[in-house]
């Protein structure tokens, strides 16, 4: 299977009728359109699709949209403009135009800003094939470099920073930073998994004790011990400056004590919502997963591919009954951390398109819309924590 992307932006304005919120009233975004097309045969040229035609078909298809009102058209007259039906008639329009070729418009992407897209599939979940693991997943990995020579520019470049400002901080001030870079990645790491505490609630459970009236005590539970769990991290740096199973195994059960859940790697087939990927289903298979992203963790040598590696792999493998991925986002912090980088709270990323990103990489191991996120998060955690 091949895919093809290419992201086309365009400058439009809109409002959303019966809206009740300032999106009522007409405001402008810079959309990004991101479109991925998928092949299973190439042409005699080796090619899927030439990617100018391509982007060209894209643009032509916008042309209209291009610093107009989008409300005033044609093509939304009957509908408001959102993010979500400007992927679907994306999708529908450039489906029709490439109908009858070897290839297919897989889904198509569209961001308001570089925190909010919409995303429109060719078919439902339900009408997606069944998607296995991939046993290749290491060797492929190992063959290549996450990052590109730019984007392994600036993250060395937000890490010199990081470290020069942290190198400036009294006492008081490192402590009061750590308890932040404790607090809201508890926070937003729960709030991922579905947690109700908001972030002033999280502050006060995890400062004071308190917890917030009406929530459900798992909830309360799985703060505490996300709390428990970064703690130990910060005490024990320099068991996180190489991964083994093992010390994978132990940031689980920190994270899951006294909440019902089993701390073993999982005997049992688990389904994932709102994806048909299935994960490994024998013991023994995970557990050999396990080791070899270890392996592939600690052949790298750059700290950020190792904590990205950690935070899709451990996702993707699922090794354990639950508290999966709030392992993996530990896991990952822990070795940024030990390698006196800046953790990633993910404070600001939307929890939908964090799904999104995982649930892609679930599927057909593209971890191009995950890496836009970590590259995110670590301007906004360079820019955010330990500046006094």
């Amino acid at each position: 299977m091949f895919e093809l992307r290419v992201k086309v932006d365009f400058a439009a304005a809109h409002h959303i009728v019966g809206y009740l919120g300032d999106c009522s009233r007409q405001h402008g975004h810079n959309w990004v359109i991101e479109v991925f097309a998928r092949s299973e045969t190439l042409d005699k040229l080796g090619l899927a699709m030439d990617f100018r035609e391509l982007k060209n078909l894209v643009k032509e298809l916008i042309a209209s949209w291009d610093h107009q009102d989008l409300n005033t058209l044609k093509d939304f007259k009957a509908v408001n403009p959102t993010a979500e039906v400007i992927a679907k008639l994306t999708h529908e329009k450039l489906s029709e135009h490439i109908k009858g070729r070897s290839i297919w418009i897989d889904r198509v992407s569209v961001w308001e800003n570089d925190r909010c897209s919409a995303t429109y599939f060719s078919c439902s979940q339900e009408k997606r094939s069944r998607s296995r693991f991939n046993f290749d997943i290491f060797k492929q990995l190992k063959r290549v470099e996450i990052f590109s020579t730019s984007e392994l520019s600036l993250l060395k470049k937000l890490d010199k920073e990081f470290k020069k400002n942290k190198s400036k901080l009294t006492p008081g001030i490192l402590r009061r930073e750590f308890e932040r870079v404790t607090i809201e990645p508890s926070w937003k790491s729960a709030a991922i998994e579905g947690n109700t505490y908001t972030l002033l609630e999280t502050e006060t459970l995890l400062k004071e004790g308190i917890p917030a009236k009406g929530r459900n005590p798992e909830e309360t539970k799985m703060l505490i011990n996300h709390k428990e769990a970064l703690d130990f991290i910060q005490k024990n740096l320099d068991l996180f400056r190489h991964i083994t199973v093992p010390k994978i195994e132990q940031i689980h059960r920190i994270l899951v004590q006294d909440m019902y859940i089993s701390k073993n790697i999982r005997q049992m087939l688990v389904r994932i919502t709102g994806t048909n990927y299935q994960p490994l289903g024998n013991q023994f298979q995970i557990r050999e997963a396990l080791q070899n992203i270890c392996n592939l963790i600690n052949d790298s040598n750059n700290v950020f591919q190792k904590a990205m590696l950690a935070i899709l792999l451990l996702s993707y493998v699922q090794p354990f009954e639950d508290g999966n991925k709030r392992t993996s986002r530990l896991i990952g912090n822990a070795i940024l951390l030990a390698a006196d980088s800046f953790p990633l709270s993910f404070r600001s990323v939307n929890e939908t398109d964090y799904k999104k990103a995982i649930l892609l990489f679930y599927e057909i191991n593209n971890l191009a819309a995950f890496k836009e996120i970590f590259i995110d998060q670590t301007q906004f955690a360079a820019k955010n924590y330990f500046r006094g």
